[in-house]
């Protein structure tokens, strides 16, 4: 949950890392915002999650932005919804050969972009 405590436009941006363990072909994810308990229209991205292969889940790194206005006390949520209970996010663990960082499963930026038109 994201809690504001100034009225403007804000740009919400979010990475997810999602990850198939089914050998299907690919299974679909709706990705979508909600402020205040109600779904904000035209705010859904479908994704597809490709299936397992070669003994590797698929991965999919679903990201995007959305910028919206926001009253004080406003709270946006970033839901999901898949058609498998194979998908999940995951994050995945640092690596040493070759050496590399952990990656996330999720990473929210919200930026203020302007004051509301009046």
């Amino acid at each position: 949950l994201i809690t504001f405590e100034y009225a403007g436009v804000y740009n919400i941006q979010f990475s997810l890392q999602f990850s198939n363990t089914d050998n299907n072909i690919i299974h679909e994810v709706d990705v979508w915002f909600r402020k205040n308990d109600e779904d904000i229209p035209n705010s859904n991205s479908r994704f597809s999650i490709p299936g397992k292969h070669s003994g590797l889940n698929g991965q999919l790194i679903a990201a995007l932005n959305f910028v919206t206005d926001i009253a004080v006390d406003d709270v946006v949520e970033i839901v999901w919804h898949t058609d498998s209970s194979t998908v999940y996010i995951e994050t995945i663990p640092a690596a040493t050969s070759p050496i590399r960082p952990q990656t996330p499963s999720a990473i929210v930026t919200v930026a203020f972009v302007s004051e509301l038109p009046e």
